[in-house]
């Protein structure tokens, strides 16, 4: 084993023993959740932002037609 999975050995097993303790646990899984619904409306707000460019790109591709 060398120098870097001794290390990741050693992390994975004191994190195991931190995240044993319930009261880290709940902590550790409310941050998840706040972190995952955040990202979730980041994302909503991408996709909205991404439908408002697509539709202005059509109006101008047909407006491009108008002009030929």
């Amino acid at each position: 084993m060398d120098e870097h999975e001794a290390w990741a050995d050693r992390t994975a097993r004191e994190l195991a023993l931190t995240l044993a303790d319930p009261g880290v646990r709940s902590r550790v899984l409310a941050l998840l959740d706040g972190h995952e619904r955040d990202r979730a409306r980041r994302l909503q707000a991408a996709r909205v932002e991404l439908v408002g460019l697509e539709i202005r790109w059509k109006v101008e591709e047909d407006e491009d037609a108008w002009e030929a």
